[in-house]
């Protein structure tokens, strides 16, 4: 079966099914090359944040590359178009917003209803992106948010350039894509650099040729275009290497030198347990000269009201912070080990609660302090500001699992008031103390009170446990293990209840709240502490609490020690580093070997990993190598497509007919002679070669005149006629039109034109 082609012949039926081969292959090529080259820039926009997600960033290529499939399907040959662009644009929304909750954005925000908040949370992280350095260390928050869901519209952008349904500038317009990409590209190496900038540019050149030389060209020419770009990148490292100086083109963070440093930031300690919406872009808030990570106390919540955990109004009572032997002791016995001197120096921090590790042995030399239960409080008019600073001599307990097992349960009786708790009529309940004779009335109170679910909880839990330790160590494995940490948990009345009964979600506030409710229902002396987590470490021995770090945790009292910390919250919350027990490894609870894997619990005693996670193994930066097998993938992909289009197309009869050739010679002719053939028959074509070019063009044009119309020698021109051809059309032009003749005419056979040969029809 034949049809009819181009001169007003008849084309073989094979010929036509290989270009409609082509074209069904050409789609599916070019959504491989654009997946392997969005992973890839994508990849490298995520370096700007350190420990990046890279789950969500291969998800969020994924719902992009569908996106792309399906605009695709509304080709203008499909659809109308009056129904393809309005779904089109539809298409591109939900992308959109799959994206933006793919890389973290609570799904509750993006139902239109709720965009207002969606708007207020993204506007706090803007505000932080001019003072921040990149990669971004926070391990969580909008500004960090915001950082990832720039790649969002970008990617949104090149999926509707490159496969919108119109039929006019679709070359230009997967031009256009490409462009976006780059610059986006550009814009994340450029703010945070990766450690091999070159070798990733080069990366970067391999997938823009796949881009643009692979889908609908053919695979041998597609390797022609692939060699001239990696001579371009090869010859362009040399000048790269030049160009690279020290100090940067553009210093974006000197444009806004001249603004003032920022706001102070300002904290309530009590808890409220609503949704986490404070803007927090990771300010500085205090820096602390230290010999190891401690907790930066704030203030102590240490009464229950029915509700929450609030700070009391009582007086300082000085005695109980520290340590007794037994109840009626003459005085405190302290392990020298556990005492350190620490300064203090506020940066953009405010607060009229001085902030301190462990139990102060001496209140700083502050003008107006007054040692509060709640903590150290100055006057309103002489809180903390930026440049204070202060030395302070605490005592810091470390002790062991053993030294806490150990602990004799006969409590002094002034801790009471730390078993104390409050129902949510206003009831109080003084739970005997753990190990002490039960009298049945806090146990009956308890019991029938609204938290009555939470105290068998409680009980159960520590079932079976003989030590005070032991209740501890129960509960916070407990919640380690059966609850999942969230900023957005839902308000409710009795939010520590909803948390441990219903939706096991919540933050530190939940966690640490929750633990020392349980504590005290068992009788164990406990209390909810707030401030700062140790932050981060600097080379100096100065560790760096920022906004980030304010965090809430438990104190636990044992006897013979004093209140050591325990921090039941999950390695997902956003305060850098966290300890539990004051980091000795055999105080985890029972699940410790798993959780010390997960780097859950950091050493306080200095021998412990940095706490610093912009010294992790793996630094944002380097994403763009950690994953080759994914990128590396879909380029392989591709070429495997390819490949099998072209033997697709040659099993149906061959790529290289007549038609085929003779669009490659006009092609070759307009590129390296200039010449206008349109109109030209082929005999006239012919003599014009012999007398203009040479006599094996001339040669090698009959051959293809008697190929096509099956006079003389059928056989198709062999290789050495190809060669003589393209020298011979060369010939005397320079080296520049060399290059044209051999990519217009490639030794391996036809680089075929979409465009119809200009020969008339007579031969």
């Amino acid at each position: 079966m034949t049809q009819i082609g181009a001169f007003g012949g008849r084309i073989p039926a094979a010929w036509a099914g290989a270009r409609r081969t082509a074209r069904d292959v050409e789609m599916p090529m070019r959504m491989v090359a654009f997946a392997a080259l969005a992973a890839y820039v994508t990849s490298a926009w995520l370096g700007m944040v350190v420990h990046p997600p890279a789950g969500r960033g291969l998800l969020l290529v994924g719902i992009m590359v569908a996106a792309g499939a399906a605009l695709s399907v509304l080709g203008p040959r499909r659809w109308p178009r009056l129904a393809a662009y309005p779904l089109a644009g539809a298409i591109l929304l939900i992308a959109v917003a799959f994206g933006t909750v793919a890389l973290g954005v609570p799904l509750r925000l993006v139902v239109p209803w709720h965009w207002g908040e969606l708007a207020s949370n993204l506007g706090s992280g803007l505000g932080g992106l001019w003072s921040i350095d990149y990669p971004y260390s926070a391990n969580s928050g909008w500004t960090r948010l915001v950082i990832l869901l720039g790649i969002v519209p970008l990617l949104a952008l090149a999926v509707a350039l490159a496969f919108w349904p119109a039929r006019d500038g679709t070359r230009r317009r997967r031009m256009s894509a490409l462009v976006v990409l780059v610059i986006a590209y550009a814009t994340a190496t450029v703010t945070a650099p990766p450690s091999d900038p070159l070798i990733h540019g080069l990366w970067l050149l391999l997938f823009v040729w796949a881009w643009l030389w692979l889908p609908g060209h053919g695979l041998r020419q597609g390797l022609l275009g692939g060699g001239v770009i990696a001579i371009a990148g090869l010859l362009a490292l040399p000048v790269a290497a030049a160009v690279d100086g020290g100090k940067p083109w553009v210093d974006y963070k000197s444009w806004g030198a001249s603004r003032d440093a920022g706001p102070t930031e300002s904290f309530t300690w009590d808890q409220s347990y609503g949704p986490l919406t404070w803007p927090r872009i990771g300010r500085d808030m205090l820096q602390v000269q230290s010999d190891a990570p401690y907790y930066w106390r704030a203030a102590v919540l240490d009464e229950f009201d029915g509700t929450s955990w609030v700070q009391s109004g009582a007086p300082g009572i000085g005695p109980l912070q520290l340590p007794v032997r037994t109840p009626g002791a003459p005085g405190p016995r302290l392990n020298p080990q556990w005492i350190h001197e620490l300064t203090y120096t506020i940066d953009r921090l405010q607060s009229d609660l001085v902030v301190a590790a462990g139990t102060p042995l001496a209140p700083p030399r502050l003008d107006g302090l007054t040692v509060m239960e709640r903590g150290m409080l100055l006057p309103s008019d002489a809180a903390l500001g930026e440049g204070d600073s202060y030395t302070v001599r605490s005592y810091v307990p470390d002790p062991s699992a053993a030294q806490m097992r150990r602990a004799p349960t006969q409590y002094p009786a002034a801790l009471r008031r730390d078993t104390q708790l409050t129902l949510p009529r206003g009831e109080g309940v003084t739970v005997p103390f753990w190990g002490a004779p039960q009298d049945g009335s806090a146990d009956r109170a308890l019991a029938g009170s609204a938290y009555g679910g939470v105290y068998r909880l409680a009980r159960r839990v520590t079932a079976g446990e003989t030590t005070s330790y032991g209740a501890v160590r129960a509960i916070e494995n407990y919640l380690n293990e059966n609850y999942k940490y969230n900023e957005y948990a839902p308000i409710k009345r009795l939010a520590l209840r909803t948390f441990l009964l219903g939706d096991h979600i919540g933050y530190c506030q939940h966690f640490s709240g929750a633990m020392a409710l349980m504590l005290r229902m068992v009788g164990v002396p406990a209390r909810v502490a707030a401030g700062f987590s140790p932050g981060r470490a600097e080379p100096s021995g100065t560790y760096v609490a920022t906004d980030f770090d304010s965090h809430a945790w438990v104190e636990v009292y044992f006897n013979g020690i004093g209140w050591v910390t325990f921090d039941p919250t999950p390695p997902a919350a956003p305060a850098q580093s966290r300890t539990s027990g004051l980091g000795a490894p055999t105080a985890a609870p029972a699940s410790s070997q798993a959780d010390l894997k997960g780097d859950r619990r950091r050493k306080t005693n200095g021998t412990g990993g940095s706490a610093d996670p912009s010294r992790s193994p793996t630094d944002g930066s380097e994403l763009v190598l950690a994953f080759p097998w994914v990128w590396g993938g879909l380029l392989a992909a591709l070429l495997v497509t390819v490949a099998v289009a072209g033997f697709r197309r040659r099993g149906r009869g061959g790529t290289h007919g007549p038609e085929d050739l003779l669009r490659e010679l006009s092609a070759a002719l307009s590129r390296v002679r200039s010449w206008d053939v349109r109109g030209s028959t082929l005999l006239a074509l012919e003599r014009r070669l012999e007398t203009e070019a040479g006599p094996g063009a001339a040669a090698y044009l009959a051959r293809l005149r008697t190929w096509r119309y099956g006079s003389g020698d059928p056989r198709p021109p062999a290789a050495r006629e190809r060669a003589k051809l393209r020298r011979e059309l060369s010939a005397g032009l320079g080296l520049r039109r060399r290059i044209r003749a051999l990519a217009a005419i490639p030794p391996w056979g036809s680089a075929r034109r979409a465009c119809k040969p200009p020969f008339r029809s007579a031969s």
